[in-house]
């Protein structure tokens, strides 16, 4: 019996750290990025922080059925283009409730997708496992992404904003090796 984790799974365990990192990095660009152009209503940073996790109630009921229509990785890859055309909106001054949801809408799309392919990756046996690393990943990722996000935010708003962009985009690259398992339609 193999107690080693299948390889397969290491580009996903990549991609999820530099997706998650990025969502969490992206949210101090954005609120630093509305409080220095103008001095915003009360009600906009609270709706602005509300736009991205909106996406994830408002998708809830198709993400998962879309996600099952297609090659997971290839799912992943797309969420992650829309998360980085989201942030490029953000670097483009686009309004930021609006380019903000569309990031909201690339993450709500990626949840079921990179759930979804662990079973497809991991095989019953090492599913646990794999879930374990993925979780772990993913709690290293949202608590780095704040510090490091709220860090470069402080220093350049445009940085932390390429920053998240690129880190988008690597991801997709990283997902890019995942094993093309399932549908084949995107």
């Amino acid at each position: 019996m193999n107690n080693g984790m299948n390889k397969q799974i290491y580009p996903l365990l990549v991609a999820q750290f530099l997706s998650a990192f990025a969502d969490n990095a992206i949210v101090f660009a954005v609120i630093a990025m509305v409080m220095q152009a103008t001095q915003p209503a009360s009600w906009y940073v609270p709706a602005l922080q509300s736009v991205f996790l909106v996406a994830f109630v408002v998708l809830a009921p198709w993400v998962g059925a879309f996600a099952d229509q297609f090659a997971k990785a290839r799912v992943l890859i797309v969420a992650n283009l829309i998360k980085a055309t989201g942030a490029g909106l953000l670097l483009l001054n686009l309004e930021p409730l609006i380019a903000y949801s569309l990031v909201g809408v690339g993450a709500a799309l990626y949840s079921p997708a990179k759930y979804g392919i662990l079973p497809e990756l991991a095989g019953h046996n090492q599913l646990v496992k794999a879930n374990s690393w993925i979780e772990g990943s993913t709690i290293l990722a949202i608590l780095s992404g704040m510090v490091v996000g709220a860090k470069v935010a402080d220093y350049s708003i445009s940085w932390a904003l390429t920053g998240t962009v690129t880190l988008f985009l690597i991801s997709a690259l990283t997902t890019w090796f995942l094993p093309k398992i399932g549908r084949a339609h995107v």
